[in-house]
């Protein structure tokens, strides 16, 4: 475990990380429903056409600022994401987080939300930096992960922004890859399975920032990153006084 302190006003910087890598086949399978898209400025065709497939409790795999994710509307499946626990075979005991579009959703589907958690969104997102917080009652239990928990992100991409408003509720969305495996940062490293597994998949070839997100815990006192990524910790630290790493 390390620990990282600096003045909790002083500037934020730039943070990169090393690409995923994935396998999977380079074009459209036969059981597959593809659809190109620009996701820096995606048609109003597209963002309907996804929007209608997640309202209906449909799986989509699309990209992200980060990496391809795979997504269900969370308004759609209060039971909680069972296909994508299905298709992404991962553990239940595994939280999934929302991807929402703006930093008022920590307010809203949070609970005593500490000031710091606030200052790394307005800092950081739109962007790579997963913020889990305690849920507050309009997330339904399925949806809660360990310790009563919610992992809300922002990301910076104007198609998963779109599809997110034209729903009118946070999208649930996990790297789209095999639990243990690496997060795909292009259409071509989806595995074949996923890709036919899912509802719609949108290929905007390779994401901007080809690595996935950073996940930071703010339950305590003070914030702990759980996962490295895309924001270094030395950054969160500057913003929120100190940070504690795990792993």
């Amino acid at each position: 475990m390390l620990r990282f302190g600096r003045s909790r006003h002083a500037a934020s910087g730039d943070a990169s990380g090393a690409p995923s890598a994935g396998a999977g086949a380079t074009g459209p399978s036969a059981g597959e429903r593809r659809v190109a898209v620009d996701s820096d400025d995606p048609s109003r065709s597209v963002v309907r056409q996804a929007g209608d497939v997640l309202r209906s409790g449909g799986v989509v795999v699309l990209p992200t600022d980060t990496v391809y994710g795979i997504a269900q509307s969370v308004k759609a499946c209060p039971e909680g994401a069972r296909r994508l626990f299905q298709i992404k075979r991962r553990p239940p005991e595994k939280s999934i987080a929302w991807l929402v579009d703006d930093a008022f959703a920590l307010r809203k589907y949070g609970a005593q939300v500490p000031g710091y958690a606030m200052e790394l969104a307005e800092v950081f997102w739109p962007g790579g930096l997963t913020i889990v917080v305690r849920a507050g009652d309009a997330v339904p239990v399925p949806f809660r992960g360990p310790g009563d928990t919610v992992a809300l992100r922002m990301p910076n991409c104007q198609l998963d922004l779109r599809v997110i408003e034209r729903l009118g509720c946070p999208i649930a969305t996990t790297s789209a890859n095999t639990s243990g495996l690496p997060a795909p940062d292009s259409y071509a490293a989806l595995e074949e399975r996923i890709r036919e597994q899912a509802d719609l998949v949108l290929d905007d070839g390779v994401t901007h920032s080809l690595v996935a997100s950073t996940v930071v815990v703010c339950t305590a006192g003070e914030p702990r990153v759980v996962r490295t990524g895309s924001v270094e910790p030395e950054m969160i630290a500057r913003i929120a006084g100190s940070v504690v790493v795990e792993g």
